[in-house]
């Protein structure tokens, strides 16, 4: 913020030299309002400085959670064929497990399978 008086400018905060120019004109009442001007101004930037903050961090900690929701969810294509089959004959193994899961078939069958099994896992849920 800037203020003129007598045409003359006076930007925020006031410099020394501003401060003794208007003392030299008694205009001590004009210094009191532009310092309080001045602490609104900071006060206002503080506050919106703030509410950002806390929106990065809101923002972060959703992401961190979405991270870790995505960490649940194993990528299954970068799995090898046999890493695939392994995990196959252990849901096999699972007790209550009415139906077993082939295990012969192309990779992207295999994966195929063991999301639909988590599907139904899910579903169960």
């Amino acid at each position: 913020m800037v203020m003129t008086y007598k045409g003359r400018e006076f930007p925020l905060p006031l410099s020394d030299e501003d401060r003794e120019w208007l003392q030299a004109r008694s205009k001590d009442t004009m210094i009191s309002a532009l310092d309080r001007e001045y602490a609104n101004i900071k006060h206002h930037e503080e506050m919106i400085a703030s509410k950002e903050a806390e929106a990065d961090e809101s923002e972060r900690e959703l992401s961190d959670e979405d991270a870790e929701e995505d960490d649940d969810d194993p990528d299954y294509d970068n799995w090898t064929v046999a890493e695939l089959t392994s995990e196959i004959e252990e849901r096999n193994q699972e007790e209550g497990r009415e139906t077993p899961i082939p295990t012969q078939g192309k990779k992207a069958e295999l994966v195929a399978r063991i999301r639909e099994d988590d599907a139904r896992e899910v579903a169960a849920e």
